[in-house]
C-alpha cells in the first residue's frame, strides 16, 4: 500500500483549470492514480484528508463516488490559487463535496428520520451542510475514490475482503483517521455492508 499525502499532488493539482468544471479526462489518470487491484483503481483527492476532530456526529459512507471527486478538486484548486493553507484547501474541498447532490438530500432525510436533531439540540439535520457544518465530520472507510471498470465502486464486486487493496485502506488507513474524531460522536453508517467488514 501507498501512503500518500496532499504535497504528493500540490503540482499536479496546480495544473488543472479552475474556469472550467473538470471531467474525467483530467482526474481520472496517471497523475492522480494511487494503485489499481486488477479492475479496481484508487485515485487520490483532496477532501478526506481533512478530519474535524470535534465532530458531534461522523457520517461514514464506503468510497468517495466520482461526483464527489469532481466537486472536490474545483473548489482545491480554487483554493490554491488564492494561496490558501493545506487544512484551508481540504477543509473547504471537504465542506463542497461532502455527499453533494442527490445523496446528500437522502442523508438528511434519513438523519432527521433518526431524531438527529433532537440529539445534536439543532433544528433540522440539514443545518450541518450549512451554519452547523462543524458539527459533522463525513468519511469514507475507503478514504480516496476508487472505481470497479472505471465506474464507482460500490462495497460489493469485488467484496472488501476480496481486494488485498481495499481491505489494507479499510484495516489501517480508516481505522487510524476515524478514532480521532469519534470518541464522543454519534456514528451514523450509510451502507449495508457495514456487518460484512
Amino acid at each position: 500500500m501507498r501512503y500518500v499525502k496532499f504535497q504528493d499532488y500540490i503540482q499536479a493539482m496546480q495544473s488543472l483549470c479552475s474556469n472550467r468544471k473538470l471531467t474525467k479526462q483530467d482526474l481520472l489518470n496517471r497523475k492522480f492514480l494511487i494503485e489499481t487491484d486488477k479492475n479496481l483503481s484508487m485515485y487520490y483527492a483532496p477532501h478526506n484528508d481533512y478530519i474535524n476532530r470535534h465532530a458531534k456526529i461522523v457520517i461514514v459512507g464506503i468510497t468517495p463516488g466520482w461526483q464527489q471527486m469532481k466537486v472536490a478538486y474545483e473548489q482545491a484548486v480554487k483554493s490554491i490559487q488564492l494561496g490558501h493553507s493545506q487544512e484551508h484547501v481540504t477543509k473547504h474541498a471537504k465542506v463542497a463535496a461532502s455527499f453533494t447532490g442527490s445523496m446528500r438530500k437522502n442523508i438528511i432525510t434519513m438523519l432527521d428520520q433518526c431524531g438527529v436533531p433532537e440529539k445534536l439540540h439543532i433544528n433540522r439535520s440539514a443545518t450541518l451542510f450549512e451554519e452547523n457544518r462543524s458539527l459533522l465530520h463525513t468519511t469514507s472507510i475507503i478514504k480516496y475514490p476508487t472505481f470497479y471498470h472505471e465506474k464507482n465502486y460500490t462495497g460489493y464486486q469485488p467484496t472488501i475482503k476480496q481486494s488485498t487493496l481495499l481491505s489494507t485502506y479499510v484495516n489501517e488507513v480508516f481505522q487510524k483517521s476515524y478514532v480521532k474524531c469519534t470518541k464522543k460522536s454519534l456514528l451514523f453508517r450509510l451502507e449495508k455492508w457495514w456487518n460484512k467488514l
